[in-house]
């Protein structure tokens, strides 16, 4: 695909620098992939601008895999400068909204800025039909100018004041006697050999004020994970701030690295934070867990890949993060000659780690005893750039704000926690664990 690419002629900005620059001049909606801390997996942010086409479906559809393969052949046809879109976790008629969210939004863009973390560069995208490109760089050399001049000369500290706060505590939308009960209902499925796992989730509500870009950018200063989102629509914004990779494609190979395993960190103390880590590698619970995740997205990846090229690498790996430690596998593969980047996210979808196993009979489960639909919760947050390669993530530390269209500066947000039960698990550990999860992630935006 042809692309007309320019690289700025500015030192190196951070993505999350750009955000509110350019939603001031620019005035359209923001659609980003950005990636925090260092790696491999944190290579690459990107920052679409001015959707051209945009496939949006609340619910009422039989045949969502047909829908979202339409659509993206379409816009890859078009030849845009880049796809961004979201899938939700599969929809349960029986089960509360949290949200008036739509299930599925995809849209393609006639630019995107793509920032390299490692070589230090940002490179701005146009598509090859896009007519204003030359006058759009320069309204964007000028922005990168200025905000190269405020990166050299401000702190942090000294930065315009960023307005965004929550009134109250998160609230749980399910009892804790009916976690419970949902809990005791699993354990049984447990007991009869029906699963072996499954990840239980439930929804936090409260009110908040401010502009939710703005929430978003003060979030990203507490977090360095590879997958962090942030999607607007016209009443509602999405903020993710996802640790977990899904689905990676370059070229044939895919790579998908689920996360199973999880234990806080001691930042104020070096000893104590290495023994958490041996803790966690050691733990026969987390362990027997993540392997069982392992196995399940082989048997994914096997699926729709070359016979004998599904490999295991770095098992059960310890990856870091700024209040957390993981435990993490890479698994990976070479695609079928026929199998596109985009029939491989929606074979393996929704993903293991969020699901249970076997995945299948978790789901079932899972759509039987919980009663609040995950929305885009651990569904998937996707970027294709313009030679068709895929990154995604699978949407867990992920807000909602659902406001009005005209006044996106108050509303309800909603958050998601879960984790996973096993046949030694307890409902008072795995409820606490939920909205440990919530608090720390949240603690930042209290009044």
């Amino acid at each position: 695909m042809t692309l007309k690419t320019e690289a700025l002629k500015t030192p190196f900005t951070p993505p999350q620098l750009w955000l509110s620059a350019l939603k001031e001049h620019l005035r359209d909606p923001i659609h980003a992939l950005i990636s925090q801390g260092s790696g491999e997996r944190s290579r690459f942010s990107y920052i679409c601008g001015q959707s051209r086409s945009i496939v949006s479906l609340k619910r009422n559809f039989s045949d969502p895999n047909a829908v979202i393969l339409t659509a993206l052949d379409q816009m890859q046809a078009s030849k845009p400068a880049a796809i961004m879109g979201y899938i939700s976790y599969p929809h349960n008629e029986k089960a509360s909204n949290c949200s008036q969210l739509p299930s599925i939004d995809i849209r393609s863009f006639d630019w995107q800025l793509v920032f390299d973390h490692h070589a230090q560069r940002i490179q701005c995208q146009f598509s090859e039909k896009y007519a204003n490109s030359t006058e759009l760089l320069k309204k964007i050399q000028q922005i990168a100018s200025a905000l190269a001049n405020i990166s050299s000369t401000t702190t942090n500290k000294a930065r315009p004041l960023k307005r965004f706060f929550i009134h109250d505590d998160f609230k749980p939308l399910v009892s804790k006697s009916d976690y419970q009960a949902q809990f005791d209902a699993i354990q049984s499925h447990i007991l009869a050999g029906d699963i072996y796992q499954i990840n239980l989730t439930l929804p936090f509500q409260t009110q908040y004020q401010g502009l939710p870009l703005h929430g978003f950018e003060l979030l990203l200063e507490h977090v360095d994970t590879p997958y962090c989102a942030y999607y607007e629509l016209e009443s509602h914004t999405i903020m993710s701030f996802s640790p977990e990779e899904f689905i990676q494609t370059r070229g044939s190979k895919i790579t998908t690295s689920p996360i199973k395993g999880t234990i806080a960190r001691a930042l104020d103390n070096v000893l104590l934070d290495q023994a958490n880590k041996e803790k966690l590698k050691a733990s026969t619970k987390d362990r027997a867990e993540h392997i069982m995740i392992v196995d399940l997205l082989r048997n994914d990846l096997g699926k729709i890949c070359e016979s004998g090229t599904v490999a295991v690498n770095n098992l059960l790996n310890i990856e870091s993060f700024s209040n957390v430690h993981h435990l993490v596998t890479q698994v990976e593969g070479r695609l079928l000659p026929d199998i596109s980047p985009a029939k491989a996210l929606l074979s393996c979808f929704p993903g293991g780690s969020i699901t249970g196993a076997p995945k299948i009979k978790a789901m079932e489960i899972i759509h039987e005893l919980e009663p609040f639909n995950r929305e885009v919760y651990c569904g998937s947050i996707f970027h294709f750039n313009a030679q068709g390669d895929l990154s995604a993530n699978i949407p867990i530390r992920t807000l909602v704000a659902e406001h009005q269209e005209q006044n996106p500066e108050q509303g309800k947000i909603t958050c998601w926690s879960g984790g996973g039960v096993v046949a030694d698990s307890t409902w008072q550990s795995e409820y606490q664990e939920a909205v440990d999860k919530v608090n720390h992630l949240l603690s930042g935006l209290k009044r």
